[in-house]
């Protein structure tokens, strides 16, 4: 996930808004949050409309950066559950078709 541009229309004296690409997620932002953000950041992130707010003003590029890197590991890691979630599914589909002797549609 890339973050593309500061949205001065969504940013005041305590908060900076960022456009990503894809538009961020509440999925992708807890995930990335409960598994790669560092501990105690949560409480200074959130979406809005898509966007990335954080609760902080004066964020380095590399810290930008920093979090873009986050967002895309907790981006490849719900595309991989949903995709395992599916595959589940349909296993889980087929056995009760197998166990009531009727085809899977």
């Amino acid at each position: 996930m890339q973050i593309t541009t500061m949205v001065g229309s969504h940013c005041d004296d305590t908060h900076t808004a960022f456009r990503t690409e894809p538009p961020l997620t509440k999925e992708i932002l807890e995930c990335a949050v409960t598994h790669f953000f560092p501990a105690g950041l949560g409480d200074m992130l959130s979406t809005r409309n898509g966007l990335l707010v954080v609760a902080r003003v004066g964020i380095p590029g590399d810290v930008v950066q920093d979090y873009a890197r986050y967002l895309t590991s907790a981006e490849m890691k719900v595309r991989k559950q949903q995709a395992t979630g599916g595959t589940k599914r349909q296993v889980s589909l087929q056995d009760r078709a197998d166990e009531s002797g009727v085809p899977l549609e």
